[in-house]
């Protein structure tokens, strides 16, 4: 068994049907044997050839008669997910100006720690934006630094 971003586990995995993607959660030993059989496989990773010359729909349908937990899985959900009111609220969406590129989203919290904070204030910087400041907190002296970016081996933006 290869582990993968497909595969946590021999039951646990994402596997590639003729028109999307079908995740599946054979997570007790009674589960991986029902879902070898929907599969008629002897394995679960023997299942992919398989998997492919079948449409979802009709492996989920399968898997589920057979009792195993699966599921379509949702790609491209970059609107539902950072337009999703809740997911705002709940800090999971973080938004702020980018001076090259504008409005900036990336996932925000994943994580609720108590009272330690997770929000995200700052965009990433620009390429150099912050290089005189890490160099200095670093140790680097303010004539090396200077040294390095008109050397070209570092660069920093005003």
């Amino acid at each position: 068994m290869v582990l993968d971003q497909a595969c946590l586990s021999e039951g646990k995995r994402i596997i590639e049907a003729a028109d999307e993607w079908v995740a599946i959660s054979a997570r007790t030993p009674d589960a991986l044997v029902a879902a070898c059989r929907a599969f008629g496989v002897e394995r679960l990773d023997d299942a992919e050839a398989i998997a492919r010359s079948r449409t979802a729909t009709a492996l989920i349908d399968a898997l589920v008669a057979a009792g195993v937990p699966a599921t379509l899985v949702r790609r491209d959900q970059r609107g539902e997910f950072f337009d999703d009111p809740d997911n705002i609220a709940a800090g999971m969406v973080a938004s702020y100006p980018h001076p090259e590129w504008g409005r900036f989203e990336q996932p925000g919290a994943a994580w609720y720690l108590g009272d330690q904070s997770t929000r995200h204030l700052l965009a990433p910087p620009v390429l150099g934006g912050h290089t005189i400041e890490v160099l200095l907190d670093v140790g680097v002296s303010r004539a090396e630094i200077d040294a390095l970016i008109a050397g070209g081996a570092a660069l920093a933006q005003a």
